[in-house]
């Protein structure tokens, strides 16, 4: 099959790929969007919840804020606990403006349909092979989809998979500094299908670990616990005991909970790289995890 030419190649369909596609595309700059998983699947996975006041501003100037504006929740602080009192925190003020509790697969929804509006290729189930030529006037990008291979050449890549992405690992050795440090500790992680105990996020310290409570909009509630690092979500069997997944959760919300992970904590990052054909945005994973398991501490 003979290859597609376009402007920029976008390896990359979450909030950073997509935002990038609708920004080329008010320039009148033409993109292709390549994305590993399904359309179902990036607009149902749960990651963050939070928009911060810049990206809220630049979401609303490019006129991607309607469903954000009726449906997300203003954020203007947040509550810290230790040593038994609760310490309330604004930043709005500070900030220039209000962060929105939005949940990250609902702003994906969101640019999914803009992309679709533009009539510009964003194409799912995209497998993107290699990344090569980087250093010519033709970069490429060789894909599979439907057992069929393609290959797409751009005047620029830019890479938006992530830290373990594929673009990520075509940049030519020493030219980046990832960092990474691991923690003598894991996560339990909670998604409960329950109505949010209060209205913004708490983060906890207390002599047995520490945990976070957060939201994902009014209906659905996350929860963070330090625990053990060699723990792992077997050891919390929901069978009515204390040292389970479901208790905890009970003892958070009072409600059912819909997901549980457990996994060790570990911060990784990457400075941002370009070339004149190739470019990645810096990528970092905080110790605080995307949704990990053991003893709940004790509520402080």
């Amino acid at each position: 099959m003979s290859p597609t030419r376009t402007q920029v190649a976008i390896v990359g369909a979450g909030p950073a790929g997509l935002l990038l596609a609708h920004l080329l595309h008010l320039q009148g700059v033409d993109s292709v969007v390549l994305e590993q998983r399904s359309r179902e699947h990036v607009e149902a996975r749960i990651r963050a919840g939070m928009l911060e006041a810049p990206t809220v501003a630049l979401l609303r100037e490019v006129g991607l804020a309607g469903r954000l504006d009726r449906e997300g929740l203003p954020h203007n602080g947040f509550h810290l606990r230790f040593d038994g009192h609760t310490h309330h925190l604004e930043f709005a003020a500070p900030a220039g403006g209000s962060a929105v509790n939005y949940g990250q697969h609902e702003l994906v929804r969101d640019l999914v349909a803009a992309r679709l509006a533009t009539g510009r290729p964003v194409h799912f189930e995209a497998e993107v092979v290699a990344v090569e030529d980087l250093d010519t006037p033709a970069p490429t990008v060789r894909w599979r989809s439907g057992g069929r291979e393609h290959t797409l050449v751009a005047d620029v890549v830019a890479g938006c998979d992530g830290f373990h992405g594929i673009t990520r690992a075509a940049i030519p050795a020493g030219a980046v500094t990832a960092t990474e440090r691991s923690y003598p500790f894991a996560w339990l992680g909670i998604l409960a299908d329950t109505v949010p105990a209060q209205p913004m996020a708490m983060y906890c310290a207390h002599p047995d670990g520490f945990a976070l409570h957060s939201l994902r909009g009014m209906t659905r509630t996350r929860m963070y616990l330090q625990v053990p690092a060699t723990d792992r979500l077997a050891d919390w069997p929901d069978d009515g005991s204390g040292r389970s997944c479901a208790g905890a959760a009970r003892a958070w919300t009072a409600r059912r909970w819909s997901r549980a992970r457990c996994w060790s904590a570990c911060s990784r990052g990457c400075a941002r790289w370009s070339s004149r054909r190739c470019s990645t945005g810096a990528s970092s994973s905080p110790a605080t995890p995307r949704t990990s398991c053991p003893r709940p501490a004790r509520r402080a």
